[in-house]
């Protein structure tokens, strides 16, 4: 092929250099008729008419019609934009594209195989995205919300640092728990002063709510020998009728523990502490089950 290729070649320049028609074909020992085939060949293609044309079959018999590979194309860019709703959850892979051109009746189909490749073909096809493995989680006996501003959960993430900068960041979090509206504030510091702004922000945005439900965090309970006490987190949502719930799933009240019976494990209970009398009353589905005694510290 490649010594054929140099002949044609060579005769197209002996051509252009001015030499005749027989001495071309004298010196190359080839025929005027050989001659004339190349060089109309490079009159109408240049130099890529030299090379030989292939003689396999030029029409694909099972080629997929321009208009289903149009169809295609349009599916995939309509599923994967999630632009309405029908399609915001839906998936994007051949399977669905092809059950989409099953609606207006087109025949033949493709094989999901060939729709595959006219999305790879049009740039359109994605990398598989693998899950990370579900972690399994058990239900944690608490409180549930039966409407907006039913329940509010309130935690504090962090600390958290900045590139170059070592101080601490905290994330400030209060999160409804029936619409998942949440506000959220950055702060530098996690004192009971700014936490008792935050509420007051974070109500003042979200509503007030019936139930707030804290962690066992210091910044809601109190830094050290204050922790003995009511801190003004309590306070504030005790003097708003907030009723406090815990999240621990224990009775549990400032470090001490109370003993309510086997029969409540994993039960939601409430518990008060009533100032006037010192006493702790634990409250189940709204019956009083234990009552304590819960003696005050004196200053």
């Amino acid at each position: 092929m490649q010594d054929e290729l140099s002949v044609r070649q060579a005769a197209i320049r002996l051509r252009l250099a001015g030499q005749s028609i027989e001495s071309i074909c004298r010196t190359l020992k080839r025929s005027r008729v050989w001659f004339h085939k190349w060089w109309q060949r490079y009159l109408e293609s240049g130099p890529e008419g030299l090379y030989d044309l292939t003689r396999g079959n030029h029409q694909v018999v099972n080629r997929t019609p321009p208009h289903v590979e149009r169809a295609v194309i349009s599916i995939r860019r309509r599923l994967a934009a999630r632009a309405t709703p029908q399609t915001r959850y839906s998936q994007i892979g051949a399977a669905q594209i092809r059950a989409e051109l099953e609606t207006p009746g087109d025949s033949p189909l493709p094989s999901l195989r060939t729709i595959r490749r006219i999305i790879t073909r049009a740039g359109l096809s994605c990398p598989p995205l693998r899950l990370s493995p579900r972690i399994t989680r058990n239900e944690y006996p608490g409180p549930q919300a039966r409407d907006s501003n039913h329940l509010h959960q309130v935690d504090v993430v962090g600390p958290r640092y900045l590139k170059g900068d070592s101080t601490r960041y905290y994330f400030l979090v209060c999160k409804d728990v029936f619409d998942q509206s949440i506000y959220m504030e950055f702060v530098d510091s996690r004192s009971m002063d700014g936490v008792l702004g935050f509420l007051v922000h974070a109500w003042q945005h979200l509503g007030l709510p019936e139930k707030a439900q804290f962690d066992n965090g210091r910044e809601f309970c109190g830094f050290g020998y204050t922790a003995c006490f009511l801190s003004r987190v309590i306070r504030l949502c005790l003097r708003l009728g907030i009723e406090l719930v815990s999240a621990q799933g224990t009775v549990r009240i400032l470090g001490q523990s109370f003993k309510v019976g086997k029969r409540l494990k994993y039960q939601y209970v409430k518990v008060t502490i009533y100032t006037k009398y010192q006493k702790l009353k634990v409250y189940y589905k709204g019956k009083l089950i234990k009552e304590f005694s819960y003696p005050l510290p004196k200053r």
